[in-house]
């Protein structure tokens, strides 16, 4: 407490205090336990994390935080996110990345009107807009959270999905996380919803210019298939469009 309660702060020691705190949280035993280890973990995320590996030491002791509560405090996480974003380590990305790869636990738990009001904003404000690698977790955790939503509420943000891919058309690797997460992507919405959005864009993605994304979105066909078989519009649409690909003067589509 003595060398934290300085004005500079030695890297080693805020690099030490992570560990510690990451040691006793894989133990398995709650910090709630240990009110003085409680405090020094609270008072671990208001400090200037300067060293690289403090502010990995910083991410992965917020991953798990948020695996260890029951209950998130939405102010706590709310906090680590400006942390996040206000950083100017090269190491920014990675923390990102580390973060988004827990939302979909941190929306579990929290309220429906927090998740709805406050986590979504965050990620459309923050997430959508960042690096490639961001964007890519970012779409592979997005289902996850809109799922916490009530199914009304979900439709609002299907065109969040097919924008992000049609806004980065040139950024082949969020393509195919939009391939892998397709099928996913289907249970979320209604019939419409599926039809008129999800459909059209696993479509596009069976005739993209890349060839690695083509086989692989063929590969899904019959899975989402499946997943709208209660549909006969849908099913129609997609025999149609299958009927289609065979008769394309391209004969990389027709192998698709």
């Amino acid at each position: 407490f003595s060398i934290l309660s300085k004005s500079k702060i030695p890297d080693d020691a805020v690099e030490c205090l992570g560990a510690l705190i990451l040691i006793v949280i894989e133990s398995g035993v709650s910090l709630q336990n240990f009110p003085q280890l409680s405090k020094l973990h609270q008072l671990y995320f208001t400090l200037p994390l300067k060293n690289h590996k403090a502010e990995l030491v910083f991410s992965k002791t917020l991953s798990k935080v948020i695996r260890e509560k029951n209950k998130t405090d939405w102010t706590l996480a709310k906090r680590d996110i400006q942390y996040i974003f206000s950083s100017q380590s090269p190491n920014l990305q990675t923390l990102k990345v580390y973060f988004m790869k827990n939302l979909p636990l941190l929306a579990k738990k929290l309220a429906t009107e927090q998740v709805e009001m406050e986590l979504l904003m965050v990620i459309q404000d923050h997430f959508i807009k960042s690096e490639s690698p961001v964007k890519i977790w970012t779409y592979s955790s997005l289902p996850k959270v809109i799922k916490e939503l009530h199914p009304t509420t979900r439709e609002r943000y299907a065109d969040v999905f097919v924008e992000l891919v049609t806004d980065n058309s040139k950024d082949w690797r969020l393509r195919m996380q939009a391939v892998e997460s397709i099928v996913e992507l289907s249970r979320l919405f209604s019939r419409r919803t599926r039809l008129m959005k999800v459909i059209p864009l696993y479509l596009a993605l069976m005739k993209d210019d890349c060839s690695i994304i083509r086989k692989n979105a063929s590969q899904n066909f019959w899975k989402l298939f499946e997943e709208v078989s209660e549909n006969e519009e849908a099913k129609i649409f997609m025999r149609g469009a299958l009927i289609g690909f065979s008769r394309y003067p391209k004969f990389t589509y027709r192998i698709s």
